[in-house]
């Protein structure tokens, strides 16, 4: 098996003055099949580990960036209030420095001149550095001489606060593990006015100061853990300003809690109006618990009984394994408590690793119900929460990271926003119009395999399928989604990709459907526990939480999902088979309820059992259920039918005892490899058979809705219901994969078309008969060839009723890319179709030229007109007895409403718009 595959979306291009049907849509235009949205166009890791809002609200993320093997850069990155990156900082919103070979900031302070103090580690762990930036995001060389201040042998500094004097506070992380508080001057030099040489070594050993906050009287408070190699408590400590300990704090100078029965550690602090000092955390190094814990201590070092009634709270953040902690946390103005925090999870479902979370509480502990109804926001989006902030608005900013399960190197900063109330910060200029930013993609996706393809009711392109992960045995299901022209939707998940990981074993994507709403459902294998598996998406792409909580749901039930459909009453239906490695197979139908509950399954063999497998299944118009797969004689595999009632019964109306079987050829395993239901309820499959010569050849078999093989349909040598269709007589190898049904009762079929030198994506055409259409192509058929002479098409999805796009892979000389390519297509005119027509026009009744109006049909194609001169636009050949949804949309006008509900049983004029004053 290979160590990497790389997904290239390929384009390839017809030179012609005209496109006929069959031609190459060369509008579709894709380079590698990304949009790079990454810092400095290159995708490596980028972690961001603190987070401070100025007070003209750009935000400044400090954190590392991979610099090669062994090696990080120093990364701040600045944006402006609305999440776009501020080009006045540093030029393009971005400082990097090297300084040495293990670079990482880990905070970061605002001085009230704007200047930017961060503080973190050079080579290794041995030395602490300090750097001021000017507010352009230049080195300040009034800081140090030269902007940066090394502190030899202070370790790892974790923290900083300013005082209002402008002195620095640092909390380090000694060599030894001890903790140390380091001073210095506004001007980059260590403040011997504290302790003398400007460094504290605290007691208790090995304290890691993560927690640092310095009160309104001047005195400096600290959190760490008693022993953070040896196991211990959550301490606290207080100094005077003097860096002496404070004998009014606890009387000594520290407090030590212990939360748990086990180790604990504080890993955040804020301190309140009131004066009183919060400190967060979790479970310790050695402790077996798994709540985040939160300790209010009063000015005196006490704890503070009005806090959940000791001073003390846990909290199980979420279900499944694996600490859980606070990182950070603000004290809001009217006493309320915000924390952030990250739970590990040992099930891992949308590939989160740790979950992004931020609690509210009331100032006595209680969760606030008026921060997104119950107190708790998780987000969707970001994983690990390392730090927040509040704008002077009283609207969170809070910080994370994403990693990709399937590429090692490339994990992106994330940042998201939060209204007062909870809600998602959508006015936020991050790329997802979600409230998100994610800054990193991949450059090189893998993908091995392409399973299915289909166009949502905007036009944009899913794909799913699954690819290698990278230097691992195993694979993982991806789906990615495309603009219109092809380019990949960075607005999509992970800039444009989902993956779907159990983190050990493969999993994989077989089939999609986008449903009438926009809405997606995508299927395959490798749930846990190990199954079968479909995710929801809503319209925008985002994981549809009314469905399983998060979207995903696990079937245990089946082991392995290959087709997929959805009920009118929005229950799922999912077809596949059980039995995995070398186990036999058989047949397998999952019936599931709109929110993803298992409801139903059942076996479904189509003649002996254990070598069975159903690849597809498709709904009749009374409800009934067909399913189409392979059987096995004991010799070779057959085509294999069946019908189920609504209960999911077997239909001994149909064929032999509800099954009908078809051994196209002795010598070949033939299988079904597609499924439609025509509007008649006839059924068409896709599969391969032989010809007089020996050929292999593409096989469309159609069956009349009793079973029988419909005696009106055949081409070439097939016989009645089976028609044969050969790219070049003498080709060897025509494998058929995809099918697609035409409202005018043409259908499509893709797949491989080998003339022995070149393997090529191959598309037919068919009238209703079965006889090729001869308008497309070069006699009902295309044969496209890529470089490397190796591809072939595993899906076919409609783009608009004229064009037709295909996903399949093509060897690129050491692996397979993905492939995607849009024909031309037409339908032909009957007098059943008619036109749409109307006018975009202001107020003053003036026509709009250039508006896009887009008219969507209910099976999710999208037809778009632009308006002429005068505001008028047209569409012909619109099926009658259908509704369509049409809408429209202007850069510089808004209109209201933006869309229109229209049911077309005759030619339609006067479909109007105004724009808005």
């Amino acid at each position: 098996m290979k160590s990497l595959r790389t997904i290239s979306i390929l384009l390839l291009l017809y030179s012609a003055s005209f496109a006929l049907p069959g031609d190459l849509d060369t509008t579709f235009g894709v380079s590698d099949g990304y949009v790079v949205s990454d810092f400095l166009v290159a995708q490596v890791d980028e972690i961001a580990n603190d987070v401070a809002v100025q007070t003209d609200g750009k935000i400044v993320i400090v954190g590392s960036r991979y610099a090669g093997i062994n090696a990080l850069d120093y990364l701040v990155a600045r944006y402006n209030a609305d999440g776009t990156l501020d080009t006045t900082f540093s030029g393009d919103g971005i400082f990097l420095l090297h300084n040495s070979n293990s670079d990482n900031l880990n905070a970061v302070a605002i001085q009230t001149d704007g200047k930017i103090v961060a503080v973190g580690q050079s080579n290794s762990s041995s030395e602490a550095y300090a750097i001021r930036l000017n507010t352009n995001g230049t080195l300040d060389t009034t800081f140090s001489g030269d902007g940066i201040f090394e502190i030899t042998s202070a370790g790892i500094a974790l923290s900083v606060a300013l005082q209002t004097d402008g002195k620095i506070v640092i909390g380090s992380r000694g060599l030894s593990g001890e903790s140390i508080i380091i001073r210095l001057t506004t001007t980059g030099g260590l403040d011997t006015t504290f302790d003398t040489d400007g460094l504290v070594s605290l007691s208790p050993s090995h304290f890691e100061p993560y927690g640092l906050a310095i009160q309104s009287n001047g005195r400096i408070v600290v959190a760490g853990s008693s022993s953070i190699f040896a196991g211990g408590d959550i301490s606290t400590v207080r100094l005077l300003t003097t860096g002496a300990l404070d004998p009014t704090f606890d009387s000594d100078g520290i407090a030590v809690t212990a939360v748990y029965a086990g180790d604990s550690e504080a890993r955040s602090l804020a301190i309140q109006t009131d004066g009183k000092i919060l400190v967060g955390g979790g479970p310790g190094a050695n402790g077996s618990e798994t709540e985040a814990a939160l300790v209010r201590y009063n000015s005196n070092g006490s704890l503070d009984t009005t806090f959940d009634g000791d001073g003390i709270k846990t909290f199980n953040l979420n279900i499944g394994s694996g600490d859980k902690y606070f990182n950070d946390l603000a004290a809001q103005a009217d006493g309320k408590i915000l924390a952030i925090g990250d739970t590990t999870y040992s099930i891992l479902s949308l590939f989160v690793i740790e979950d992004f979370t931020i609690l509210r509480l009331n100032a006595d502990g209680s969760f606030d119900t008026s921060f997104d109804g119950n107190g708790i926001v998780r987000s969707q989006w970001c994983e690990q929460g390392s730090d927040l902030a509040l704008q002077t608005d009283g609207k969170i900013v809070a910080i994370g990271w994403q990693e990709r399960p399937s590429s090692p190197n490339d994990s992106g900063i994330c940042t998201q926003r939060f209204n007062d109330n909870g809600a998602v910060d959508t006015s936020l200029n991050f790329s997802a119009g979600d409230g998100t930013m994610k800054q990193t993609v991949l450059s090189a996706q893998e993908f091995s395999s392409v399973e299915a393809i289909a166009a949502q009711l905007n036009g944009k392109i899913y794909v799913a399928g699954w690819g290698e992960v990278a230097n691992q045995s195993y694979n993982i299901a991806k789906l990615i989604r495309l603009n219109a022209d092809g380019t990949l939707d960075t607005t999509f998940m992970d800039e444009g990709v989902y993956e779907y990981s159990n983190g050990s074993t493969s999993t994989y994507f077989n089939d999609l459907k986008v449903l009438s709403d926009g809405s997606l459902f995508v299927a395959g294998e490798g749930g846990i526990p190990l199954g079968g598996v479909i995710a929801k998406f809503t319209p925008s792409g985002a994981p549809d939480t009314t469905f399983s909580v998060d979207g995903v749901t696990n079937v245990s039930a089946i082991s392995r999902i290959y087709g997929l459909t959805v009920q009118p009453d929005g229950k799922i239906i999912g077809c596949g088979s059980n039995g995995s490695g070398l186990a036999p197979r058989n047949g397998k139908i999952v019936r599931l309820s709109a929110t993803g509950t298992l409801e139903t399954d059942i076996f479904s063999n189509f003649g002996n059992a254990n070598n069975n497998e159903i690849f597809e299944c498709s709904l009749q118009s009374d409800g009934k259920l067909i399913v189409a797969g392979y059987g096995n004689d004991g010799t070779s595999d057959f085509v294999g039918i069946s019908r189920k009632l609504t209960t999911l019964a077997t239909d001994t109306a149909f064929g032999t005892s509800g099954i009908v079987t078809n051994d196209l050829s002795a010598a070949l395993n033939d299988r079904a490899t597609d499924l439609i239901v025509q509007p008649d309820n006839k059924i068409v499959v896709t599969s391969t058979g032989l010809n007089m010569g020996g050929d292999r050849d593409f096989a469309i078999l159609r069956y009349d809705p009793n079973g029988a093989l419909d005696p009106n349909f055949t081409e070439n040598f097939g016989t009645n219901g089976i028609s044969l269709i050969d790219f070049v007589i003498g080709n060897p190898n025509d494998d058929a994969n995809a099918l697609l049904f035409q409202p005018d009762g043409q259908m499509i079929a893709g797949g491989l078309s080998d003339n022995a030198v070149d393997k090529r994506f191959g598309v037919a055409k068919l009238n209703a008969n079965g006889t090729p259409a001869l308008g497309f192509g070069t006699l009902g058929r295309i044969a496209t060839t890529f470089p490397n002479n190796d591809a072939r098409i595993n899906a076919l999805g409609f783009y608009l009723t004229d064009r037709i796009v295909a996903a399949g892979k093509t060897w690129n000389g050491t692996d397979y890319d993905l492939a995607v390519v849009r024909y031309q297509n037409e339908l032909i005119p009957t007098s059943a179709n008619v036109s749409v027509s109307g006018r975009i026009s202001s107020a003053a009744g003036n026509g709009i030229k250039n508006v896009i109006v887009t008219l969507v049909s209910p099976n999710g194609s999208v037809l778009t007109s632009r308006t002429s001169t005068f505001g008028y636009f047209r569409f012909d050949e619109i099926a009658v007895g259908e509704t369509y949804v049409i809408s429209v949309n202007s850069k510089r006008y808004t209109f209201d409403p933006s869309s229109q509900i229209l049911s077309v049983n005759e030619e339609l004029t006067n479909i109007d718009f105004v724009a808005q004053e």
